[in-house]
């Protein structure tokens, strides 16, 4: 259907080229050539059809004929179709745009809190599942994620002055384990109110994350040849809960509070 639409929409700009170099109106042809070769081009190198890839190829398109649209009173026709598949596609769009506003507003607000209590370490919501929700061909990607020490993580950290920035699901805390040395985390067992946990984790150097369900009571950690140095836990809009340091291995979480 995708490349219908681009043949469709060719064979009516060549309709428009015809027409106006019989009336000979100026028009960027580069512009014009440059985008039908891309649009060409992609369509035979891309892996698969993603909409999206297509936009810069049409702006160029639409950016060469804005004659037809600003300064020309002909072609009607093309004009109501052009403008009837702008609204259909915005009518697809809409709905999505309210929830990538409203997970957008959510981010800013915590932003602002967090830097005006001046935290340092700060957690984010993982907004992928929500994400996940929305059509392919409009969707958003959640760009950060659980170790503060990947790409996206450090650029937001380093504009907004924090030193780590993590990024868990809703519902979760944060639990971050410093090691006195690098240790293999898979020959650790993390358990939480005596079952075995299956969170997600991530590990760098001596430090290991990992997303610790709210309602969690009770933690123990079990396992051979490591030593730890300091345990803490960060919370959504709290900051840090707990900070114990030594090799401690089993925490009741209620008594620990601060």
């Amino acid at each position: 259907m995708l490349i219908i639409k681009i043949l469709c929409f060719l064979i009516l700009l060549s309709f428009y080229l015809i027409k106006c170099q019989n009336q000979k109106i100026f028009i960027p042809k580069e512009l014009i050539i440059i985008s039908c070769l891309t649009l060409s081009i992609m369509l035979v190198i891309m892996p698969r059809s993603e909409p999206r890839a297509y936009l810069i190829p049409f702006y160029f398109l639409i950016l060469s004929i804005k004659l037809l649209f600003f300064e020309n009173n002909y072609l009607f026709i093309v004009k109501g179709i052009f403008l009837v598949c702008l609204f259909l596609s915005l009518s697809k769009v809409l709905p999505y745009l309210d929830t990538t506003k409203n997970l957008d507003k959510e981010r800013k607000q915590m932003l602002e809190m967090y830097k005006n209590r001046n935290f340092k370490e700060v957690l984010f919501y993982d907004n992928t599942d929500e994400l996940n929700k929305i059509n392919i061909s409009y969707r958003t990607f959640e760009m950060l994620t659980l170790n503060p020490y990947s790409f996206t993580n450090i650029i937001l950290a380093n504009y907004y002055n924090f030193d780590k920035v993590y990024s868990i699901s809703k519902g979760d805390k944060l639990l971050i384990i410093e090691m006195e040395e690098t240790t293999d985390f898979s020959d650790i067992i993390m358990v939480f109110d005596g079952e075995r946990s299956n969170s997600i984790r991530n590990q760098k150097g001596k430090e290991i994350f990992m997303t610790l369900p709210e309602n969690i009571k009770e933690i123990e950690i079990k396992g051979t040849d490591f030593k730890i140095k300091k345990i803490r836990i960060l919370e959504f809009y709290t900051g840090e809960t707990l900070n114990i340091k030594g090799n401690i291995t089993k925490i009741n979480l209620e008594g620990n509070k601060k």
